[in-house]
């Protein structure tokens, strides 16, 4: 038997997300979860912190770094501390595959990100898919993005 633990990870509804009108719907489909959202914030990342916020897709993606960034820093995001059992892992069935395209019906990214492209054929462009929503992919991950976005209290 797979036990279960409570965990405090971060959500990110990105630019297009929250310019389509779809933090609501995101905020919706968490708590239908059985998630807590524990805090909220709208943050319009400046330039420098999208970067560290991203850094990590500096080395493993430097074609598309910059229009990442670009990307991060093209409107508000509305940040969510989320805390609920296998937290991390179930946000991120919620939002679905990073990849539009291949994001079940259902999901966050599956239901309303953007198909019109590949992410890989955007990625040989220089380009990124805009894809709605942020997960952490682990608590590690989550331990930092939290730090920078929310400050030291958890």
């Amino acid at each position: 038997m797979e036990q279960e633990l409570t965990e405090i990870t971060l959500a990110l509804i990105k630019p297009d997300g929250v310019a389509r009108g779809l933090t609501i719907e995101c905020i919706r489909r968490i708590l239908d979860s059985g998630l807590e959202i524990t805090e909220k914030k709208k943050i319009w990342m400046e330039r420098w912190n999208a970067e560290k916020f991203r850094a990590e897709i500096k080395e493993k993606h430097p074609r598309i770094f910059e229009a990442l960034i670009d990307y991060m820093t093209e409107g508000p995001c509305i940040a969510l501390l989320i805390e609920g059992e296998n937290a991390t892992e179930k946000l991120r069935k919620i939002c679905g595959a990073t990849n539009s395209k291949d994001a079940e019906r259902g999901t966050i990214r599956g239901d309303y990100g953007d198909k019109s492209e590949d992410m890989k054929e955007l990625y040989k462009k220089g380009k990124v898919i805009k894809n709605i929503i942020h997960s952490s992919g682990n608590l590690e991950e989550a331990k930092e993005e939290i730090e920078q976005i929310f400050g030291g209290r958890r």
